[in-house]
C-alpha cells in the first residue's frame, strides 16, 4: 500500500471515532436540572463549596469527551489535507488543536472543581 492510502485509512478511523464520541456527547442525557442551559455552562456554574456534585461531574466529562472527539476529527481532516498536498490549509486546520487543548483543560478544571 502506498503512504497516502495508509494515511487515508487511519484518518477514516479517526474521523469515525470522533463522530461516535460526538454522538455520545450529544445524545446521552444531561444530568440534573439544566433549566435550559447547555452542559458547558452547567459545569462552569458549579462552586467549590459543593463536593461531589454528580451532575457537574457528568457535564465536565461530556466536555472532555467532546474535546477528544473534536481533536480526533481535526487530526483526521488535517491529515487528509496534508496527503492531498494542501500543506498550508492542513497546517491551519491542525493549529485548531490549540483551542481544543484549552477546552480539554477547561473540562479537567471543571471536573476537579466538581469533585472538590
Amino acid at each position: 500500500m502506498r503512504r497516502h492510502e495508509i494515511v487515508s485509512q487511519h484518518s477514516t478511523a479517526l474521523l469515525l471515532t470522533g463522530i461516535v464520541l460526538f454522538g455520545l456527547v450529544f445524545f446521552t442525557p444531561d444530568a440534573g436540572n439544566l433549566h435550559g442551559s447547555n452542559f458547558f455552562t452547567f459545569a462552569a456554574a458549579t462552586t467549590w463549596q459543593r463536593w461531589w456534585e454528580w451532575s457537574a461531574i457528568w457535564c465536565s466529562v461530556k466536555i472532555i469527551v467532546f474535546c477528544i472527539g473534536l481533536c480526533l476529527t481535526i487530526e483526521a481532516v488535517g491529515s487528509l489535507l496534508a496527503v492531498i498536498k494542501l500543506k498550508r490549509l492542513a497546517l491551519a486546520v491542525l493549529c485548531l488543536q490549540f483551542g481544543v487543548a484549552l477546552g480539554f483543560l477547561a473540562g479537567g478544571y471543571y471536573f476537579i472543581k466538581a469533585l472538590l
